[in-house]
């Protein structure tokens, strides 16, 4: 019995399973009272940068939160054994390879979906984080069972690494699941893709994908030469077959993401899918079969340029014919002129004015001009937008001509047609040239007078 440096752990010589690189013990918590697993990691033989590579992992592990991925619980190093140990949950039930054997039978279909849909739910956790996490040895041994709830955990992730650069380089893992990139050492998250094709595989069979090869060499020389293992030939059901191929593709980029395999209508629950997942006999079975793509690449729709979209806008719109409701729509597309700009009042009398005879103006003298230009005052902005009218100053030398009197009608008419100016517009100061024009009699006064001086008043002038 081995204790660990707090006391909380306590190992027993009870031997859970062992592997190349670590062997996992039987443990118990005493802050919990649950059995634990105790795993045991010699680095004896290894150097200064893979001891720290295994420090990292172990980093990495502790930051794994997903009900899909076994929990990471301690760890520590025993450096008089050489020994890095750590603490992970006990799945009661198993590896799913001793499950399968157990069971030693074709499994149903939705018996295979449940626990590839859990599987691909760890993997899609571990291939999404912000620093993505390759398993690097994904097989059926190493995902975990609870036989008494059907729960899939991936465990075993030893081996594991973070994706810190484009691509992880180290040749690790068991030969059947091995993708061909691996053996290039530079690879990413496709490798446990390729994988989970061959884990599916293996459910189906009910033995190692590559079983016809005898050695490594063997599985590596027909894998680098792209060929499938024979059982892939064997499974009856075609679309299973289908993902099987599609997963163990060559390429990377032509294997489907984790989210992608989920989102397929084959992983969706079915109650009525009860057909169970065999293989045919050899004798029965295809010598070829094709690579279809079950989970073909988005295609994005392609947007027309901007300058294109307005010139077709700009066409279209000059073939419509000039209908009220379109002239409407255009006189309101003129931008509104500014409420001070707008108070200013078009003069209907002026533009009559320029018709009349002009006759030679007295020229001022200068203390007049001097008052009127005193008198003048800064004109505002928006009053300076008002160009200057020259008829205006010939204007005071026109012979007044006698109006006639306004009736009470038509001058209530004339005084309600006149807008009122609101204060902008009051600040619009006097035209100094219409001061002159006080010399001439007005049409008011000529209005006064009697209508019988009109005569004289003509003669006057």
């Amino acid at each position: 019995m081995e204790r660990s440096p707090l006391g909380r752990f306590v190992r027993f010589n009870r031997k859970l399973g062992s592997g190349s690189y670590k062997v996992v013990f039987l443990g118990f918590d005493n802050d919990t009272g649950m059995e634990v697993a105790w795993n045991i990691i010699s680095f004896q033989n290894l150097d200064k940068k893979a001891k720290k590579r295994i420090s990292e992992e172990i980093n990495m592990l502790k930051t794994l939160k997903h009900p899909k991925i076994i929990a990471f619980i301690n760890a520590w190093t025993n450096k008089e054994k050489e020994q890095v140990c750590f603490i992970t949950e006990r799945i009661t039930g198993g590896s799913l390879l001793q499950y399968i054997k157990r069971i030693n039978a074709p499994l149903k279909q939705k018996v295979i979906k449940n626990w590839c849909r859990q599987i691909l739910e760890g993997l899609d956790y571990l291939h999404t984080r912000p620093d993505p996490v390759i398993h690097r040895d994904l097989k059926c041994d190493n995902i975990f069972i609870n036989g008494n709830r059907g729960d899939i955990v991936i465990g075993d992730l030893g081996l594991s690494t973070t994706l810190k650069a484009s691509c992880a380089r180290s040749i690790v893992g068991t030969i059947d699941f091995i993708a061909p990139e691996i053996y290039d050492e530079k690879y990413g998250t496709a490798v446990d893709i390729y994988a989970f094709g061959m884990v599916l595989l293996e459910m189906i069979g009910r033995e190692q994908p590559w079983s016809e090869c005898e050695t490594h060499g063997q599985v590596y020389k027909k894998v680098m030469a792209g060929e499938r293992p024979r059982n892939l030939l064997r499974v009856k059901d075609e679309l299973l077959r289908g993902i099987v191929m599609q997963c163990s593709r060559m390429k990377p980029e032509d294997r489907p993401s984790a989210a992608q395999l989920l989102a397929h209508s084959w992983l969706k629950e079915d109650e009525n899918a009860g057909g169970l997942c065999e293989l045919l006999a050899p004798d029965e079975a295809p010598s070829t079969v094709p690579d279809l793509d079950i989970f073909p690449k988005l295609q994005l729709e392609q947007i027309p340029e901007e300058d294109e979209e307005m010139e077709a806008t700009a066409e279209a719109a000059s073939n419509l014919p000039a209908t009220p409701e379109v002239a409407s729509a255009s006189s309101s597309a003129v931008p509104s002129v500014p409420a001070a700009a707008e108070a200013v009042p078009a003069i209907p009398s002026l533009n009559s004015a320029a018709s009349l005879p002009s006759v030679e103006a007295p020229a001022a003298s200068p203390e007049v001009a001097s008052a009127s230009s005193s008198a003048v005052l800064s004109v505002p902005a928006a009053a300076e937008a008002v160009p200057a009218i020259p008829s205006l100053n010939s204007a005071a030398s026109l012979p007044s001509v006698e109006a006639p009197a306004a009736t009470p009608e038509v001058a209530s008419a004339s005084s309600s047609a006149v807008p009122s100016v609101p204060a902008a517009a009051e600040a619009v100061p006097a035209i100094p040239s219409l001061n002159s024009a006080a010399s001439l009699p007005s049409a008011a006064t000529c209005v006064r007078r009697d209508r019988t001086s009109t005569r004289a008043s003509t003669a006057t002038s």
